[in-house]
């Protein structure tokens, strides 16, 4: 009985005076980025308008992360006029799903804080699989091992891998460079001649000439009985 009083009040308070509202986000609440390729930045921009008969004031804008960036070009705005808020997304070092949100504060005007959240796929414009090799338990006696580690390129330009260093010079990359084509996938083989007992973690990295995709590397964990 208390409860339903409760709800007849809000009601009655909603139906006579109505909800204050000087502030109406114009995009939608969740925003999707869609597939965004790592190396990469995506934007996008968020609206909203004063609807009320004052000027209204945004107090700050944040972010949940420091790879999503926001950008206002004024903080008052008159009846009537639009905001607009330039977000961008680095999405170097995610991948997968990804959800980010951006906060909206005002010191004038209500509702007090807007929030839209971005989501975004991040896919890698480079693939290298596998990521790990491991040589655990090799013998002296078995002679040189190998593995093929095969480079996906997902962008549409051709991809050129560079350079390839290795923190072992017991490991040897071949071929020393390549070319690969949009959307293709080439391989790799790396080999390996024992010549002591004993562990070793090496890593191979991948440089590409293309400077906007970061180094891939191809962890290497060596343990000869």
């Amino acid at each position: 009985m208390k409860l339903r009083m409760q709800t007849l009040f809000i009601l009655l308070f909603i139906l006579q005076f109505g909800w204050s509202q000087d502030v109406k986000l114009l995009s939608p609440p969740v925003v999707d980025l869609g597939e965004v390729p790592d190396d990469t930045v995506a934007s996008t921009v968020i609206r909203f308008k004063n609807i009320s008969q004052d000027t209204i004031r945004v107090g700050e804008v944040r972010s949940s992360c420091g790879c999503t960036v926001p950008e206002i070009d004024k903080l008052t705005y008159l009846p009537g006029e639009e905001g607009n808020i330039l977000v961008q997304f680095h999405a170097r070092g995610f991948r997968g799903k990804v959800r980010k949100w951006v906060k909206i504060f005002f010191t004038k005007g209500q509702p007090s804080m807007l929030r839209v959240v971005l989501q975004a796929h991040v896919v890698p414009l480079v693939e290298v699989e596998p990521e790990v090799v491991n040589w655990q338990g090799i013998s002296l006696k078995q002679g040189q091992v190998s593995r093929s580690v095969v480079l996906k390129n997902n962008s549409d330009q051709p991809l050129k891998v560079s350079k390839i260093l290795s923190t072992n010079p017991q490991l040897k990359v071949s071929p020393p460079t390549m070319k690969i084509p949009p959307h293709a996938s080439d391989t790799l083989t790396i080999v390996y001649t024992p010549e002591k007992i004993g562990s070793d973690d090496s890593i191979i990295f991948l440089e590409f000439s293309n400077p906007k995709i970061s180094p891939r590397r191809v962890a290497v964990y060596i343990d000869v009985k």
